[in-house]
Formats: structure tokens, C-alpha cells, sequence
């Protein structure tokens, strides 16, 4: 029974958005990505792929702080810094954030 559990799991897991796979566990920082990739698809296509290429580079980077438990204050105040200044910049592509 537990080996039909796991291929569950996995399926699971797979079967997920990319996004939903890689929270953080970082409320403002999970908040900002998901914001970001929700305003990607309203980008002009020649800013489509630049974006998603500094989503996951974000992702990473706030990954590995967000594994120093010690960081995490900081890194949440920091995305929603970065989450306001966003919307600003982002706001010419008419994204609701």
C-alpha cells in the first residue's frame, strides 16, 4: 500500500504547476513570484521569456536564503520592498497586483 501512496505522491506533484511546486514559504516572497508570473503573460512576447528568466533566477536566490531560518525576516521584508516596486515598474504592462 505505501508504494501505491508514493507513486501517488508523485504524480502528485508532478502533475503541479511548476509555481506551486517551488514555494518558498515566504508569504511576501511566494506573494511577489506569483504576482510576477500571473503579469508575464500580459508582457509583449520579446519581455515574456527576460521575465521568466529573472523569475527563476528570484526563485533560486530567495530559495536558498529562505534554508537560513535566520534570514527570513529579512528576505520577507525584503520581497515586499521588492513587491512594491514592482508594482510600480509592472504597471505599464497593466498587471493587477
Amino acid at each position: 500500500m505505501s508504494a501505491r501512496l508514493a507513486a501517488l505522491a508523485a504524480f502528485v506533484i508532478v502533475a503541479q504547476p511548476a509555481a506551486a511546486q517551488d514555494k518558498l514559504g515566504v508569504a511576501a516572497c511566494d506573494d511577489v513570484l506569483a504576482k510576477y508570473e500571473a503579469c508575464v503573460a500580459t508582457m509583449p512576447s520579446g519581455v515574456q521569456q527576460v521575465a521568466k528568466l529573472g523569475i527563476e533566477q528570484m526563485r533560486a536566490t530567495w530559495k536558498g536564503l529562505a534554508a537560513n531560518p535566520q534570514a527570513v525576516a529579512d528576505l520577507s521584508d525584503k520581497c515586499s520592498q521588492l513587491g512594491e516596486g514592482f508594482k510600480a515598474s509592472l504597471a505599464q504592462f497593466n498587471c493587477k497586483w
